[in-house]
């Protein structure tokens, strides 16, 4: 059975625009089964029972929708890296219990359960004190198991111990003619004829490590490192305080590695402030780009180690006109497609020239790999962005030798888009001259 969700004055989808909380109409959402992570529900219908995998609000903004099959309560995320929680609106009352409908009484055998009744009598089942223990009266005669207290320390009995665990000294473990052995005594070989003497050798080491009679042990012969290898040739590495090999324990690794000092002069993002950018913005072309409407572009950058972004940043060298509030956005997607980050409103920012450090919603701590910025634009007059080379639809360079789903510039494959969806399709983007400057901070 599906429930329906939404259609109370309080689903509806809205916007911030400054102190003010405006209405959003024909927004779309995704819907998911845990408010972080989890699996994305695609099997839903609309009002009228059409099979949709995102939801859209009406023009009065307002949301409803049948879920998939049984599940009554969900999440839904319109794009701002926040899922708000549904319930459903027509949950049918208790039809059943434990199989059994209509005036329902359980007993405690249909729960698998104890009766009460059973407690403490017989054929049933013990309870337990204030102590959590079972009482005395409850415990059966041990007589046959166990020794009685009374026979401790008592002629026929058992020897009692001290607190260290051993026999106390009025315990005489022999006697005859004269005490062979008194615990506790001052003579604790006993006086006896028969006593042992310092003729009597007692049992030693009998072995080491498999090995008898005058034994030689070295690191070597327990499987050990000597200290005195440590740090040394054809040794073992040592480790200093922060669990690291020294410098000086390290090879030259030149015909491995390169030397920071080798760039020279050659200026890299971070000269700039920067984490990463899409190329150097020194090489960028005269006239810069603009963007189409509704059409959704990425540009992609590579971090070479781990890092948290906090700001993507553009040029531009013309500010656009009439752009479209709430639908001019920049954001951050991992290779895979997946968005990681999302800025707020662009639309004031975007309508003047000048260098733009984009703040996202919430930073990203980015592992090593391969990211994409994305820049929409809608309005009238797009802005001209900071560009490398721009030489048409047929002739990308920046994209020699990458395949779809790799490319380095791109652009989504139709326009309509309004807002930065959650995931997108990457192998269905194709290539786009616009090598357009970004970087992320």
């Amino acid at each position: 059975m599906r429930y329906l969700f939404g259609l109370s004055p309080a689903d509806v989808t809205v916007e911030q625009v400054g102190e003010d909380m405006k209405l959003r109409p024909g927004s779309e959402g995704t819907v998911w089964d845990a408010r972080s992570g989890g699996t994305r529900l695609t099997d839903l219908t609309d009002l009228t029972s059409v099979p949709a995998t995102t939801v859209t609000s009406d023009s009065n903004s307002v949301i409803g929708f049948y879920g998939p099959d049984g599940i009554s309560s969900l999440y839904v995320d319109f794009g701002y890296d926040e899922r708000y929680l549904m319930s459903a609106r027509d949950l049918d009352a208790v039809s059943s219990v434990n199989g059994y409908s209509g005036t329902v009484v359980l007993a405690a055998a249909d729960l698998s359960a104890v009766p009460a009744a059973e407690k403490a009598a017989a054929s049933g089942v013990a309870t337990l004190g204030s102590d959590a223990k079972v009482p005395v009266e409850q415990i059966p005669d041990m007589s046959a198991t166990y020794v009685a207290m009374t026979q401790k320390n008592a002629a026929s009995g058992v020897a009692g111990l001290d607190a260290s665990s051993k026999l106390t000294g009025s315990q005489q473990l022999y006697s005859a003619t004269g005490t062979i052995l008194s615990v506790g005594s001052a003579n604790a070989a006993g006086s006896a004829n028969s006593a042992a003497r310092g003729d009597h050798v007692h049992a030693g080491v009998t072995s080491v490590n498999g090995s008898q009679g005058a034994v030689s042990v070295t690191p070597a012969s327990i499987s050990a490192v000597a200290t005195t290898v440590v740090g040394a040739a054809s040794g073992v590495a040592s480790l200093d305080s922060g669990t690291k090999v020294p410098v000086a324990q390290i090879p030259d690794l030149s015909a491995t590695y390169t030397s920071v000092a080798n760039y020279g002069n050659v200026w890299a993002p971070n000269d700039h402030g920067l984490i990463a950018w899409t190329l150097d913005p020194a090489c960028s072309s005269s006239n810069g780009t603009q963007l189409s409407a509704g059409y959704i572009y990425l540009m992609q950058v590579i971090l070479r180690s781990a890092d948290t972004i906090s700001n993507l940043t553009a040029v531009i060298g013309i500010g656009g006109a009439t752009l479209t509030s709430g639908q001019c956005l920049a954001g951050l997607y991992s290779s895979t497609g997946t968005r990681r980050a999302l800025t707020a409103n662009m639309s004031t920012t975007w309508n003047s020239a000048g260098d733009k450090s984009m703040s996202l919603t919430s930073s990203y701590n980015a592992p090593a790999g391969k990211y994409y910025v994305a820049l929409l634009f809608n309005g009238t007059t797009s802005p001209y962005f900071a560009c490398g080379s721009t030489f048409g639809s047929n002739f990308t360079p920046g994209n020699d030798n990458l395949s779809a789903g790799s490319y380095r510039f791109g652009r989504s494959p139709a326009a309509g888009n309004t807002s930065l969806p959650t995931s997108i399709t990457l192998s269905g983007y194709t290539p786009d001259a616009n090598n357009i400057y970004a970087g992320v901070a």
